[in-house]
């Protein structure tokens, strides 16, 4: 504790007085700051453009038809219930597809379902995929991919192996943008070489 007496105080204060009674700084020229999206700055025939595609988009709100909603996964509120980010992918047979996605806002991976009727029953297939899948993290991203000799094979890519509480096991595979592959329409499933060494855009391309 700190104590003053009477003389002492007027002693100290009365030179910060001195010292504080100086002219009042003039305020700082204001900075013109850069826009924040990139259409804000394009040449104005080009935003005019942009803001003509954007108007002419037909926005129908199906929140209130059950009837034309499906529910893959029903979630809540609670961070470890919180079904985020899913993708799908239709094959060439126009009725089977595939979901994925991840727990909790850029959270783990682990589910997928699969669709035999265009989407109208779903069939989890979380059991059945290579066991380091449920590492994976950030927007699992699904893909039908053709090679150039024909082969259709289904990939699945995401924004690394960091999770917070990995399921260990010997010989896992660590690092960015980890993917799975199934080479027969869906039916097996294995784990492929990560993409990256490094964390450059993969999180813009899973997602």
């Amino acid at each position: 504790m700190i104590r003053l007496s009477l003389p002492s105080l007027l002693f100290v204060v009365a030179p910060l007085a001195a010292v504080c009674a100086v002219e009042p700084a003039a305020p700082p020229t204001p900075v013109a700051m850069p826009p924040r999206r990139a259409w804000e700055s394009a040449p104005e025939a080009t935003k005019a453009a942009w803001i003509a595609q954007r108007d002419a988009l037909v926005h129908v709100d199906l929140s209130a038809d059950q009837r034309r909603q499906i529910v893959i996964a029903r979630g809540t509120p609670a961070a470890d219930e919180y079904h985020a980010h899913p993708t799908t992918a239709l094959l060439a047979d126009d009725k089977t597809m595939f979901c994925v996605w991840n727990i909790g806002h850029g959270g783990h991976a682990g589910p997928m379902a699969r669709s035999d009727d265009g989407g109208l029953t779903w069939t989890r297939l979380d059991d059945t995929l290579p066991p380091n899948f449920v590492n994976f993290r950030n927007c699992p991203s699904l893909y039908r991919i053709t090679d150039p000799a024909g082969k259709e094979r289904l990939w699945v890519f995401a924004a690394s192996t960091l999770v917070q509480e990995p399921r260990e096991f010997p010989g896992r595979l660590q690092g960015w943008m980890p993917r799975i592959v199934s080479e027969d329409d869906g039916g097996t499933w294995r784990e492929s070489r990560r993409c990256r060494p490094r964390s450059e855009t993969t999180a813009r391309f899973a997602a």
